[in-house]
């Protein structure tokens, strides 16, 4: 288990979950953050597990992540055969509470992933959210190439570690994100690193997240299945 990991409250196909609910997550994210601990934060769902039943260095990046958790309605049920207190607490809706958090507490903020366009117009985003409180660190977006283990990888880590960011978003999509975490999460001494997925896009507008409906339903994973099946 990761330094300065959380114990599991859960288990899914040998995953470990240990975050009873968002407001738990984010507590103890504002926290590591404060004290500039290095810190990953990872949230599973069924895209993950089948990727990780066939990916071993997925599979160690995941039992070296300090917190995991339950991503999407399945996940979460299933959780709760085991820990009646687990919730869902997925990417998407961790967010925008997170960042309120952050500029609440002073904490910079870094956005790495996607593209530049993205990444600016995220940040112009939670400035307006946050009624300019946020304070942004600086912004990054890959090559198409990048490479969780090549000098790409490395130059990022250097430019946000020299940003002065406490939490860090990271949107390269899974597993390249969390492939890169396992590899820098010890080392980028900024903080808290969240494994962010699509949640910067939706928060950017380049992708529609699901009607609120359909998230009460908890059917949300359905609706990706839909709209943008090559995710899933």
């Amino acid at each position: 288990m990761a330094l300065h990991s959380l114990p599991y409250l859960a288990k899914i196909d040998g995953c470990g979950i240990n975050t009873v609910d968002l407001d738990s997550a984010i507590r103890t994210i504002i926290a590591r953050a404060k004290a500039s601990e290095s810190f990953s934060v990872f949230t599973l769902n069924l895209d993950h597990i089948v990727k990780l039943r066939r990916n071993a260095a997925f599979r160690n990046a995941y039992a070296n992540a300090s917190v995991v958790t339950a991503d999407g309605a399945p996940v979460a049920w299933l959780a709760r055969f085991q820990n009646a207190k687990i919730q869902r607490a997925t990417g998407a809706d961790l967010l925008m509470p997170l960042a309120e958090a952050a500029a609440e507490a002073r904490l910079p903020v870094f956005l790495f992933g996607s593209s530049a366009d993205v990444m600016a117009r995220a940040g112009r985003d939670l400035g307006e959210r946050t009624d300019g409180l946020i304070d942004i660190a600086g912004t990054m977006a890959p090559s198409d190439t990048f490479d969780p283990n090549g000098s790409e990888a490395d130059a990022a880590l250097q430019r946000i570690r020299a940003s002065g960011a406490k939490l860090v978003f990271i949107a390269l999509g899974a597993p390249k994100q969390e492939l890169w975490l396992k590899r820098f999460h010890r080392d980028l001494s900024v903080g808290v690193a969240v494994a962010a997925g699509g949640t910067i896009d939706f928060l950017a507008g380049r992708q529609k997240r699901a009607p609120v409906w359909v998230q009460k339903l908890r059917m949300e994973w359905s609706h990706r299945l839909l709209t943008n099946p090559t995710r899933l």
